[in-house]
């Protein structure tokens, strides 16, 4: 294994994965950057990324050394679950103790995923390096506001925006926001990979949120990104943001950003 120090943030690699690890030092570099100029997030006192070739390499390079319990747990009962990630994700990002470490797919494995969901989603990156660079900061991203522990929507939002602006280009399918032009489903708080077109909704609301904050409440955006928060106190403040009543927020979500930005965009 490799190891080098890339923005304080640790990079593990196996030297035959030297060309995806160098497109990862770029995405270190660009999403610290990023992170800190805009949302005000600094680089994680424990931060690693590895560039990953299977869920258990992955476990065994990240997790902490005092942590074996942990880790035979984790593969002993845990072991379907991340199995099942592994099939659809690009990346991912996990919490030990104080160490958060992000996982990243070399291109060719990113490939070999099942991308369904995704290519509901993002617009299609023909260009592994490419994808790649983009995997990396939106799972970053997810490691520099873990401490925060944002709900599901805020977690996912920033995260692609974020991957946006570190590729300087909208990385979401524009047409995702039709998704929510009749939409009045409630609250998603599960990431459940058995409901796929509820799944899609959370990443496409999610998105459409953080792109509405980001243009017209980026002070209160930014004061949210500062502390932790209880998820009750953020939905009162996210209600009084858009001027929509808190008994029928996430109601009525859909078709307020939907009417916002059909008239931006189309």
């Amino acid at each position: 294994m490799l190891i080098e120090k890339i923005q304080n943030v640790t990079l593990v690699y196996e030297p035959a994965e030297q060309h995806d690890a160098d497109v990862v030092k770029e995405a270190i570099t660009r999403c610290s950057q990023v992170c800190l100029e805009v949302w005000g997030l600094k680089t994680p006192m424990d931060a690693w990324v590895v560039v990953m070739t299977d869920w258990e390499m992955f476990l065994d390079v990240a997790m902490p050394a005092n942590w074996q319990f942990q880790k035979w747990f984790i593969k002993r009962f845990q072991g379907s679950r991340f199995e099942q990630i592994w099939q659809v994700a690009g990346g991912w990002n996990q919490s030990f103790g104080k160490r958060v470490a992000t996982g990243v797919k070399p291109g060719r494995l990113i490939e070999k995923a099942d991308r369904r969901i995704g290519e509901r989603i993002f617009v299609k990156e023909t260009e592994m390096d490419q994808k790649v660079f983009s995997v990396t900061c939106h799972e970053l991203t997810h490691a520099f506001s873990d401490y925060l522990k944002l709900p599901a929507w805020l977690h996912e939002g920033l995260a692609m925006r974020t991957a946006d602006l570190c590729m300087d280009k909208q990385t979401v399918l524009p047409e995702t926001l039709n998704l929510l032009k009749d939409s009045m489903k409630g609250r998603i708080t599960r990431y459940d990979l058995q409901d796929e077109n509820t799944l899609v909704l959370l990443y496409v609301r999610s998105y459409w949120l953080t792109r509405w904050l980001e243009a017209e409440k980026m002070e209160t955006l930014k004061r949210w990104l500062q502390r932790p928060m209880r998820p009750t106190e953020l939905e009162k403040q996210i209600a009084a943001a858009l001027d929509l009543p808190l008994t029928d927020l996430w109601g009525r979500m859909d078709s307020f950003l939907w009417e916002y930005f059909e008239k931006r965009i189309s």
